[in-house]
């Protein structure tokens, strides 16, 4: 596994606890997608938002925020269906 560069937080907070930094390159896991991404965009609110933090009661931090954003698939998970390389 390698590492790529990322806008992540490690806690709450507003854009100032945004951090430009290496992170694990991330894998596609069942029922999911992996997307390299070309743009990206972090709406003010999304960082307020709940499922930005914890989705099924885990925490997701660090996070990487950005519901919206524009790339590849680059590889898919098993029971993916209609979405290819």
């Amino acid at each position: 596994m390698g590492s790529m560069m990322a806008l992540r937080a490690h806690t709450r907070g507003g854009p100032e606890v945004l951090v430009y930094e290496p992170a694990p390159w991330p894998t596609a896991g069942a029922g999911e997608v992996l997307v390299s991404v070309d743009a990206a965009a972090i709406t003010f609110d999304e960082l307020s938002w709940p499922e930005t933090w914890v989705v099924g009661g885990v925490d997701r931090t660090p996070v990487i925020p950005s519901h919206e954003f524009s790339g590849v698939v680059v590889d898919v998970g098993d029971g993916v269906s209609g979405l290819s390389v």
